[in-house]
């Protein structure tokens, strides 16, 4: 990635917005129409990001190769803005006015190259210029009693909210089909110690902004999707509270406490009695849908086995879907071969969400 250019500004430091004697507007300019302008000078996207990752110490004039990682990370944090942070972003905001308005090519900057942009506020900016080389940036906002520090954080905040909002709509609207596909993903990165491989799960929220925020659709990040944030929201979808989750250690009692988890939501669980069982150890009944559960508490991950037995078993009761509920993660092949019979697999710890996940499953 090259350089995102913003135009210079003088290295000095310390500019105060001052509200004492505030006077007469010059060239009528009020507040508000100082806000209008800025909005119009600065536009759309990584000027308002650079400006948020400055107001958050985030020293940098520019988006460079050597900076990109570190504004990336600033600008997916929640804002922590610093005085440093907050007086250097301030003075570059002036000396960028400054400068643009004593530009040889303001109208080129403000106006574009057909001269076609902004047209309908051609008068305001032209009055913004006039003010801005007349008393200067600084002494402008003073005068007509605008903090533009204050306008920085709101307006960096508000963009970047923006943005995150959209992407927040977006994974609701979207739950049906992306949370089941979540709690997959969880399930496949368990490993045989408990412990969660969150790279399935990260490649899924990722994939999600490649489809519905391609390029950049998300003008404050840079074209850098906010995954972070995106995460930090999903956690209450494939979380539950750990005090909550008592999985028994025995068998036996694994079925039982299944079947109990299933009449939570309303299934008729039956637990099979018989060591013939032909791979059902849970039949379970709702709304006219039977499901046939293999339920494996193992230490280890869960091999194919788990898989034939729960479709042999669906295939003997004629049931309407198998079911495999285990602890451990599930092997690479079982998961192939999970997708290629039909058999759904969840993580014993996702077992709250089996009605989600069955009905999501039948839909596909």
């Amino acid at each position: 990635m090259g350089v995102m250019h913003v135009w210079p500004f003088s290295k000095k430091r310390n500019v105060e917005v001052s509200s004492e004697s505030v006077v007469e507007a010059p060239a009528g300019l009020t507040p508000e129409q100082m806000e209008q302008v800025l909005l119009l000078h600065r536009g759309e996207g990584a000027h308002f990001s650079l400006f948020y990752a400055n107001l958050n110490g985030h020293e940098h004039e520019v988006i460079t190769p050597d900076t990109i990682h570190e504004f990336i990370q600033v600008i997916q944090a929640e804002p922590n803005f610093t005085e440093n942070g907050r007086t250097y972003a301030a003075n570059r905001l002036a000396s960028e006015a400054d400068f643009t308005c004593r530009s040889d090519v303001f109208e080129l900057l403000m106006f574009g190259h057909m001269n076609n942009k902004n047209q309908e506020h051609k008068g305001l900016i032209l009055a913004w210029r006039n003010a801005v080389r007349k008393y200067g940036f600084a002494d402008l906002c003073a005068r007509i009693g605008f903090d533009h520090l204050e306008f920085l954080e709101r307006a960096t905040v508000s963009r970047r909210q923006a943005d995150l909002n959209r992407v927040y709509a977006k994974l609701e609207e979207r739950k049906q089909y992306l949370k089941p596909l979540l709690l997959r993903a969880m399930a496949k990165g368990r490993n045989k110690y408990g412990e969660v491989d969150y790279g399935e799960y990260v490649k899924e929220v990722s994939d999600f902004f490649d489809y519905y925020f391609p390029g950049e659709s998300l003008p404050f990040f840079f074209g850098r999707n906010p995954i972070l944030s995106a995460v930090r929201y999903l956690k209450d979808w494939v979380s539950e509270p750990q005090e909550t989750i008592r999985i028994p250690l025995d068998g036996i009692d694994f079925e039982h406490w299944c079947a109990a988890r299933l009449e939570e939501q309303g299934w008729a669980a039956r637990v099979s009695q018989a060591s013939g069982d032909q791979g059902v150890d849970i039949e379970a009944m709702k709304d006219g849908k039977t499901v046939a559960i293999q339920c494996k508490r193992y230490a280890q991950v869960i091999g194919n086995k788990a898989i034939q037995e729960a479709y042999a078993g669906m295939m003997h009761y004629r049931a309407d879907a198998a079911c495999v509920i285990g602890t451990g993660g599930y092997t690479a092949s079982a998961i192939e071969l999970g997708n290629s019979t039909g058999v759904l697999l969840i993580d014993a710890e996702n077992i709250s969400e089996f009605s989600y996940l069955v009905e999501s499953h039948a839909q596909q």
